[in-house]
C-alpha cells in the first residue's frame, strides 16, 4: 500500500472538488437538455474513488462501473473534456458520443465501463499486482451498502 502523506490528502481533495464539480456542471448541463438520456450523479462518493485510486497501480489495474461513472475514467487518466464530450453525444467523447452517461469506456487507461443496470450491478476494481479483486455494490433502491473481497 503506497503511504498515506499531507501531500496525498491534499491530492485526494483536490481531486474530490474537482469531481464534484465536474457533477455539478452535469447536473446543470442537463437540467438545460443539454446532456440527452438519463443521469446519474456521483456526488457524495468522491472519497470513495479517491481511495481506490489511491490503492490501485493505473498502469496495470482495471476498473469496472455501475452507471455513476462520469468522475472514475477521470480519476484513471481520461481526458474530462473527452467524458464531457461523450456526455454531450460528440464523435470526440470517449465511445464516440454513442455511450452516453452510462457507458464511458477508456481502454488506453483501464476504464471498462459503467453499466446501466440499475440495481443490479456490481462494481469491480482488478489489482494485478497483489491479485485481489474488490467489488462494491450499492444502490439506491437497497439502502444499503455491501462489499466483496477475495483473492485468487
Amino acid at each position: 500500500m503506497k503511504k498515506v502523506t499531507k501531500q496525498t490528502y491534499i491530492n485526494w481533495y483536490k481531486d474530490m472538488l474537482f469531481w464534484r464539480k465536474f457533477e455539478d456542471k452535469l447536473a446543470s448541463v442537463y437540467i438545460q437538455q443539454k446532456v440527452r438520456g438519463f443521469l446519474h450523479l456521483y456526488n457524495g462518493q468522491e472519497a470513495v474513488l479517491a481511495g481506490a485510486l489511491h490503492a490501485m497501480d493505473l498502469s496495470k489495474d482495471k476498473m469496472i462501473t455501475a452507471y455513476r461513472n462520469h468522475v472514475q475514467p477521470i480519476g484513471m487518466g481520461v481526458d474530462p473534456k473527452k467524458v464531457m464530450a461523450e456526455l454531450y453525444g460528440k464523435a470526440t467523447g470517449t465511445s464516440k458520443g454513442m455511450g452516453g452517461s452510462m457507458h464511458i469506456f477508456s481502454k488506453k487507461h483501464g476504464f471498462y465501463g459503467g453499466h446501466g443496470i440499475v440495481g443490479g450491478q456490481v462494481n469491480a476494481y482488478f489489482f494485478k499486482k497483489t491479485r485481489i479483486l474488490w467489488w462494491s455494490w450499492n444502490s439506491w433502491w437497497s439502502n444499503s451498502f455491501r462489499s466483496w473481497h477475495c483473492i485468487w
